[in-house]
């Protein structure tokens, strides 16, 4: 492979601590659809019938809800939406971006 005339959407990079990084990128309709996401988290979590329920995001706008996350592929798909152009996330607390394996070890 001729790095090159080749391009490749994950390429490994190292940071300062010489460890292994992907660098990659997002669909901007993925990107999108995180950040309606995270925007309407707060409100989600505030309704309890939500909670532990799966939801569907096209870009800013919600598609809908769903007790099993296959239900919700099913009908963006069926909408005629591609698989990088929506996601599907679990209605929970949020995660942060990293998590420092050392604090699991305190579990």
């Amino acid at each position: 492979m001729n790095s090159k005339s080749e391009s490749s959407a994950v390429n490994p990079s190292t940071n300062a601590d010489s460890t292994p990084k992907l660098n990659y990128d997002i669909p901007p309709m993925i990107q999108r659809s995180m950040d309606a996401f995270r925007r309407d988290l707060p409100g989600l979590l505030q309704m309890k019938k939500r909670l532990g329920q799966w939801v569907a995001y096209h870009g800013d706008q919600q598609i809908g809800f769903g007790k099993k996350k296959t239900q919700l592929y099913q009908q963006c798909l069926s909408q005629g939406l591609k698989i990088d152009e929506f996601i599907i996330m679990c209605v929970g607390p949020d995660l942060p971006d990293e998590i420092d394996p050392e604090e699991l070890m305190d579990l």
